[in-house]
């Protein structure tokens, strides 16, 4: 399997079971390849996705992740 097929796979997959608003912890069981930690670091540089506050809680948009997984997928050597 080449990999703009299995990223296309993967986006596909991660598109139709995460639902429209998910919380940070949440996110590994939908397959998201970054851990919670990773996404905190990298909002605290601000470098990752665009993140928002429900009842304290750090939230993305589905569509923000899979944008933020599109910019950041390269092509292996």
């Amino acid at each position: 399997m080449s990999h703009d097929s299995t990223v296309t796979d993967f986006l596909a997959d991660f598109e139709r079971e995460c639902p429209p608003l998910v919380r940070r912890t949440e996110l590994k069981q939908y397959g998201f390849p970054l851990t919670p930690q990773t996404l905190a670091n990298l909002a605290a540089l601000k470098q990752g996705p665009p993140l928002f506050k429900v009842a304290g809680r750090a939230c993305y948009r589905r569509a923000d992740l899979v944008q933020f997984l599109k910019e950041r997928t390269t092509r292996a050597l």
